[in-house]
């Protein structure tokens, strides 16, 4: 992909709700759960551009960012991401010694998603955690799975067995984005009769007032999220650890 696509993607990242919301949901959750020390190290795998999460989470830890593209990287430097690097877990050799990786709506976009989380492991210390997101529910797949080139979505008892087989014991795993989504299902569907729906809405930036009001609804889901798992949602997140 180009530096013109990742220039649209980071800009996406930084005015939609949905990347705002997710961002503010899953710093607090790092931090309620205590899945990285003070200071600790993190390493964001696929993450793109950089972006809202990283920017966060930089000013209480260190984070590192991968990503096999190198636009991807080259952008992420162009804002200031200089701990942004290009490669693959498999380019990795340094033994482990992260405190928290991340694969954030990263697996459902490769085929063999069990072999990338078993890979995963190489770069955490002993004791140390996976957080990863999917999309959720097989039912809702559409138009914009196809366009964002997934795999798969998941359903709980499938990424719970699948991070099991990776070698992780599965501490945490719930639904989320559930708040929004009776909204989110009747587009899906809806979107499934409408000629051209791939191309059609996904990537917009709503106005102004909607796309506040949008990203503040989801990312209060965050209070709930860190006592409380959610039993149906657009997403799936889940917390592994490092035997």
């Amino acid at each position: 992909m180009d530096l013109r696509y990742y220039r649209s993607y980071q800009k996406l990242q930084d005015e939609h709700w949905w990347f705002q919301a997710r961002s503010r949901i899953l710093e607090e959750l790092i931090v309620a759960w205590r899945l990285a020390p003070e200071n600790g190290e993190i390493l964001d795998i696929g993450c793109g551009p950089g972006g809202p999460l990283m920017r966060r989470l930089s000013g209480r830890y260190r984070v590192e960012g991968l990503d096999a593209e190198p636009a991807a990287v080259a952008i992420a430097h162009q804002q200031g991401f200089d701990n942004v690097r290009v490669g693959t877990l498999d380019s990795l050799t340094k033994p482990g010694g992260k405190d928290l990786a991340l694969l954030l709506d990263v697996i459902e976009h490769i085929e063999e998603d069990v072999e990338i989380l078993s890979a995963a492991r190489r770069v955490l210390k002993p004791g140390g955690c996976l957080l990863v997101t999917v999309p959720a529910l097989p039912w809702l797949w559409s138009g914009h799975d196809r366009l964002a080139h997934h795999y798969r979505r998941y359903r709980r008892q499938e990424l719970r067995a699948k991070l099991e087989t990776a070698g992780w014991v599965c501490e945490r795993i719930s639904y989320f984005n559930t708040l929004l989504f009776p909204f989110a299902a009747a587009k899906k569907f809806a979107d499934r009769f409408r000629k051209g729906s791939e191309q059609h809405g996904y990537y917009d930036i709503p106005g102004r007032t909607l796309n506040g009001v949008l990203c503040t609804v989801f990312a209060s889901e965050a209070c709930w999220l860190k006592k409380h798992p959610f039993p149906i949602g657009v997403s799936l997140l889940a917390v592994g650890r490092k035997g």
